[in-house]
């Protein structure tokens, strides 16, 4: 003769910490084998907070070494009595917070997009070298000894890579090349 079926299971519930529940939760309750998996989930976690959705997953050892998704629509009973299931490890997703956060995502993804775009559209001018002296005020012909000099600082400041941003270069760029140069002029 068979062993009678009891009406009720014993199992190990994990419900894991989410925005609802604050830490996680482990329990062992007795449940009528007749009760949904999912409907285990309700009397355990507070679902009158806003939409949320649940990933269950089930063990048949109480380590919870390996897991098998579940769904919520079987009975605890066939659970533990046909696959020997010892955890049931509830995990909730809320929707809510999930479509807040993958917004936000969205947002700063699109926002750090265009911040990289508008550095690159400011940069996108370049960089140039200043322009060397033609000639000196004053001289019909040749350059002075102060724009000779000027000219072989703007060869050095070019073999050392030294370049000033574009629409720098015409003003910024030969007083600084100036002011190095009065300040290496030899009296």
């Amino acid at each position: 003769m068979a062993a009678p079926m009891s009406s009720s299971s014993v199992l190990g519930l994990k419900l894991k910490r989410c925005s609802h529940n604050k830490t996680d939760k482990n329990i062992l309750v007795s449940l009528p084998n007749n009760k949904n998996i999912e409907d285990v989930w309700h009397i355990y976690h507070d679902t009158n907070v806003g939409k949320s959705s649940v990933t269950i997953k089930c063990s048949t050892e109480m380590s919870g070494a390996t897991n098998f998704d579940v769904e919520g629509s079987m009975t605890v009973g066939t659970l533990v009595q046909n696959f020997g299931i010892k955890v049931v490890e509830f995990t909730c997703i809320d929707l809510e917070a999930s479509v807040a956060s993958t917004s936000l995502e969205t947002c700063a993804k699109e926002a750090t997009e265009k911040a990289v775009d508008a550095f690159q559209l400011l940069m996108a001018g370049g960089r140039r070298f200043t322009s060397k002296k033609e000639s000196s005020h004053g001289l019909k012909t040749g350059l002075s000894r102060k724009d000779e000099l000027y000219n072989n600082l703007i060869d050095d400041f070019k073999t050392k890579g030294l370049d000033f941003p574009k629409g720098t270069e015409a003003v910024e760029g030969p007083y600084i090349v100036q002011v190095f140069r009065n300040s290496v002029q030899l009296y």
